[in-house]
């Protein structure tokens, strides 16, 4: 009974001391995911991406790459600090040694943060009979192109409350939609533009002939008045 004893603790002790003494980087995770704009060589953390990597950070010089799908290899040093990476599949290659094949784990680039609105208004006036495009009365901003659109219709030549949904979508289908209501004001008459013209010089001659005496009326101008 001694014996087996003496065995079984030898076997247990061979058994702890080879998961203590693993040398070779084992992968924490299947996959890595991240966010449109993140920096995989900046957040891609070894000690998230290793299980083992406090036991062995000591025995390598560990080094990234990303390959694209197209086959282009990207490292830290072949980009600049403000690069932003396209949305799509990758492969985070984990180089730990030149005699041993790098561990590969697929990742991927996502775009799930939809486009924000700029100040936006509920409410809008424009004049009657605008010609511009009413998109240009909104703005959102994104790390992607924006495109703004009016969901329902506003006739500008016609004065009243129009209710429309403003969307702002992004080049990866995110969208942000707000309601607006877009009020056309009346149409503003014309200001009489009537100027007072002089009346012609025309002479009408009138005769009377009464108890044979006769007269005479010229035409007289209007006089001008100077606020007396």
């Amino acid at each position: 009974m001694k014996r087996i004893k003496i065995i079984l603790c030898l076997l247990l002790c061979i058994s702890l001391a080879g998961c203590s003494k693993s040398t070779v980087p084992t992968l924490a995770i299947e996959s890595l995911t991240l966010e449109y704009g993140e920096n995989p060589f900046e957040e891609a953390k070894l000690e998230d991406l290793l299980e083992n990597y406090d036991d062995i950070k000591e025995q390598y010089q560990f080094s990234l790459s990303l390959v694209s799908d197209d086959d282009e290899e990207i490292t830290a040093d072949s980009i600049s600090g403000d690069e932003i990476f396209a949305v799509g599949k990758y492969t985070l290659i984990i180089d730990y040694s030149d005699d041993k094949e790098p561990l590969q784990l697929p990742a991927e680039i996502k775009d799930t943060i939809a486009p924000e609105f700029k100040d936006f208004k509920d409410k809008v006036s424009i004049d009657y009979g605008y010609a511009k495009d009413l998109t240009d009365l909104f703005s959102a901003t994104d790390l992607a192109d924006v495109t703004i659109s009016v969901d329902g219709e506003v006739n500008t030549k016609k004065a009243g409350d129009y209710e429309v949904t403003i969307i702002a979508e992004d080049a990866h289908g995110n969208k942000t939609e707000k309601d607006c209501t877009i009020t056309v004001k009346s149409k503003q008459k014309e200001e009489s533009t009537t100027s007072s013209s002089s009346s012609s010089s025309g002479s009408t001659n009138s005769s009377n002939t009464s108890s044979g005496s006769s007269s005479s009326n010229a035409n007289k101008k209007p006089s001008t008045s100077n606020g007396g």
